[in-house]
């Protein structure tokens, strides 16, 4: 097979849907002689934040020393960024010959049956692959949710963080921040270490709370008051002090100061077996990096991609037009999927914008372009539709006027993906 031939056979599993549940990744894992349980992991899963906070850990690893593995989903630009070690994607051969080995085994008589869905198939590989390359540690992002999660095979992990928890998936997780935290809690395992995210809704800190005592877990959640924001103005970067180190990152917005605290707990952690220095803190801080959150395109004119796509992700870029770009006249490009709380993400944004443009994502999941109009059109009066993202992004060029005009395009992950590919060949 080649890459092409493999990327393609992997998403033919797309049509088995999203079917939560541990039964098919343990019979692939066990049939594959369990690689998971040879590899220590710092497991991750919230609502918001979860690759942030992924890639400021595994980033911070990897300068002190470590042969770190990272997985996250889902892909922005290419599907190998899901599956990395040290900052670089698994090649195109290794992805290749691992993927055959898993096919390989997914074929045999008794797995016949064995309906696993895209995300376990690609978890089964991720492990795999960061086995073979003898990864020191594994930074582990679940998929969705937590206790049902592929990922959550694993057996003792040496941290489980918890991100910023909020009401997306609904109708998998539960209607409640209580059940979708519940859900999310289930990653934690016994006598563990717990590290949340600082501003969590206090009907998920209760859960998270209770979850770590009942398991006999040490919990440890930042404390906002030793953070001290020393520049997040500035729309590169954000630097700030919290407890005794002095920090900058390229993510900017306050949503972002929280991740970063948190991840900072994290690594704390991390130092009581592992060697991590406050400069290679600081520099694994510097050097992240991850697509579409808050991420400026162009200066000239602004042109701002993020991947928003639940409330409380609108309200973050919500609140980061209204810090960074306030008093700009705002063309916005957005498409959703229609799965999402789509209503309620345009309510939190659109009311900031000059114009819309609306468009469809290339995703099963995706609102139709007439259906993401009409829902746009009760936030923003001038609304208009487009057949694809190039003539999307070229039209609101044509409604820039002056300098103080900017360009969003926000609603999706697999939009966002869309745009970084062939954002090069849509400006005029």
């Amino acid at each position: 097979m080649n890459y092409d031939d493999v990327i393609t056979k992997i998403h033919s599993f797309t049509n088995r849907g999203i079917n939560p549940g541990l039964e098919r990744i343990k019979k692939l894992m066990c049939a594959m002689g369990n690689p998971q349980d040879k590899l220590k992991y710092v497991h991750v899963a919230g609502t918001n934040g979860k690759g942030s906070i992924c890639t400021l850990i595994s980033s911070v690893m990897k300068e002190s020393g470590y042969k770190t593995g990272l997985f996250i989903s889902p892909s922005v630009i290419d599907f190998r960024e899901r599956i990395q070690i040290n900052g670089e994607m698994i090649s195109k051969n290794e992805l290749i010959n691992t993927a055959e080995k898993v096919f390989k085994i997914l074929e045999k008589s008794e797995m016949k049956n064995l309906l696993v869905t895209e995300f376990e198939l690609v978890t089964a590989i991720a492990f795999e692959y960061f086995y073979q390359s003898k990864c020191d540690i594994v930074v582990l992002e679940t998929g969705l949710g937590g206790r049902l999660d592929a990922t959550n095979i694993i057996k003792n992990p040496l941290e489980c963080v918890i991100t910023s928890v909020s009401l997306d998936h609904t109708n998998i997780l539960g209607d409640t921040i209580e059940k979708i935290a519940l859900e999310k809690c289930g990653i934690i395992k016994n006598d563990s270490v717990v590290i949340s995210y600082p501003k969590q809704d206090l009907y998920a800190m209760k859960i998270i709370e209770n979850t770590s005592r009942e398991k006999q877990c040490e919990l440890l959640v930042p404390n906002d008051n030793m953070l001290k924001i020393i520049n997040n103005e500035n729309i590169s970067y954000t630097e700030f002090e919290y407890k005794n180190y002095r920090l900058k990152t390229p993510f900017i917005g306050n949503h972002q100061l929280y991740n970063a605290i948190t991840a900072v707990e994290a690594i704390e952690k991390l130092m009581e077996n592992y060697r991590i220095t406050t400069k290679s803190l600081q520099k694994g801080f510097e050097k992240a990096y991850i697509p579409a959150r808050l991420e400026v395109l162009s200066k000239n004119p602004y042109i701002l991609l993020d991947g928003a796509h639940n409330p409380s992700g609108a309200m973050a870029l919500s609140d980061a037009l209204k810090r960074y770009f306030s008093g700009k006249k705002i063309i916005c490009v957005v498409g959703m999927l229609k799965d999402k709380d789509v209503d309620k993400c345009l309510s939190l944004v659109l009311p900031l914008t000059e114009k819309v443009i609306t468009l469809k994502v290339n995703n099963s999941r995706s609102m139709s372009t007439e259906d993401i109009t009409i829902a746009c059109k009760k936030y923003c009066e001038n609304v208009e539709c487009s057949n694809d993202i190039c003539d999307a992004i070229k039209r609101a060029q044509n409604y820039l006027n002056d300098s103080n005009d900017m360009i969003l395009i926000f609603g999706s992950l697999y939009l966002a993906g869309e745009v970084k590919n062939i954002f090069n060949l849509c400006l005029i």
